[in-house]
C-alpha cells in the first residue's frame, strides 16, 4: 500500500526556493525536469536533475535531489532487484536534500517521500519517524490525511495497537467521508495479523490449502464468503511473524497475503 500517485504530483520547485541559482542553466534544468516528470518521462527528468546538481546554491541542489529521487522512485521497474535498488537511490537523494537544510515546504515533501520509501522497505519505525516530522510541514490536507493513515498502519505493524486506533480515529474526525477515513475505520480494533492463503470455489483446493497449513505446523481457519471458502491462518502476535509465515508458504501459495 502507498499513497495514491495522483496525490503526489511533483511540486513546482521553482516556486519554493527563495534564492536564485548562480548558474541560470541549473534553474532551466530543474524546470525542464519538472515538465518531463509531469509527462512521466522519468529518465529525462533524471538527466535534467543531474544537470542541476552541478549548481553550488544549496536550495537548487536540494530541489535537484528531490526531483531525481521522485523520478527514480516512480520510474518503471523491470524486477524486484531493480525496484529495491531504486528505493535505495531515492532514499539517498531525499536524505541528501534534507542535509542541505531546504525550505520548510521542501523539507516536508522530502520527509514525506522518504517515509514512503522506508514504508515500502518495511522499515515502519523509521517511516513513522519521518511522517511525524513532516506532518506540521505539509500544507495540503489531501496529503496529510494519507500520511496520517499510513502512520497508523506503521503503528499497527509495530504492534502499537492503541496508538494506531487513536491515529485512525483522528483520520476519521479530521477527514470524514474520504477514502483514508473509510480505510481507517476498517482497521480500527485490530490486535493481530494472519496470512490468507486464498479463496477457493473448489472444496478439494480448499482442503489442500488447509492441509498445507497443517503440514507447516499452523492451524487453519475456514470462513465462507460469496460462495468461496477462505483459508487463512490463526492470528499471530506480530506483523513480522506473519511476514515470516507468508514467506514459508510462498512456494506453494505465492499469492498468500498478510492481513491486515
Amino acid at each position: 500500500m502507498r499513497i495514491p500517485r495522483r496525490l503526489l504530483t511533483i511540486i513546482p520547485l521553482f516556486l519554493i526556493a527563495g534564492g536564485c541559482a548562480t548558474n541560470p542553466q541549473a534553474r532551466l534544468d530543474l524546470q525542464a525536469g519538472e515538465q518531463a516528470y509531469s509527462q512521466q518521462n522519468y529518465e529525462q527528468a533524471i538527466r535534467c536533475a543531474n544537470g542541476a546538481l552541478g549548481e553550488k546554491d544549496s536550495d537548487v541542489l536540494a530541489q535537484a535531489h528531490y526531483l531525481r529521487g521522485r523520478a527514480v522512485e516512480d520510474r518503471q521497474k523491470i524486477n524486484i532487484s531493480a525496484s529495491n535498488a531504486d528505493l535505495q537511490t531515492a532514499s539517498a537523494d531525499y536524505s541528501a536534500a534534507l542535509d542541505l537544510q531546504p525550505s520548510r515546504t521542501l523539507e516536508g515533501y522530502c520527509r514525506m517521500q522518504l517515509g514512503n520509501v522506508l514504508y515500502r522497505q518495511g522499515r515502519y519505525a523509521d517511516a513513522l519517524e519521518q511522517w511525524t516530522m513532516c506532518d506540521p510541514l505539509l500544507d495540503r490536507g489531501d496529503l496529510k490525511m494519507w500520511e496520517m493513515y499510513y502512520s497508523g498502519i506503521c503503528e499497527q505493524r509495530l504492534s502499537r495497537f492503541e496508538d494506531a486506533d487513536a491515529t485512525f480515529e483522528r483520520v476519521q474526525q479530521m477527514y470524514p467521508n474520504t477514502e483514508p477515513a473509510s480505510r481507517a475505520h476498517q482497521r480500527e480494533g485490530l490486535r493481530g495479523f494472519y496470512v490468507q492463503i486464498g479463496a477457493f470455489s473448489d472444496s478439494e483446493d480448499a482442503e489442500r490449502a488447509a492441509s498445507t497449513l497443517l503440514a507447516a505446523g499452523v492451524m487453519p481457519l475456514k470462513t465462507t464468503a460469496r460462495n468461496l471458502t477462505v483459508i487463512r491462518t490463526v492470528n499471530v502476535a506480530t506483523y513480522s511473524q506473519a511476514v515470516a509465515l507468508q514467506s514459508r508458504l510462498a512456494s506453494a501459495y505465492p499469492d498468500a497475503s498478510v492481513v491486515p
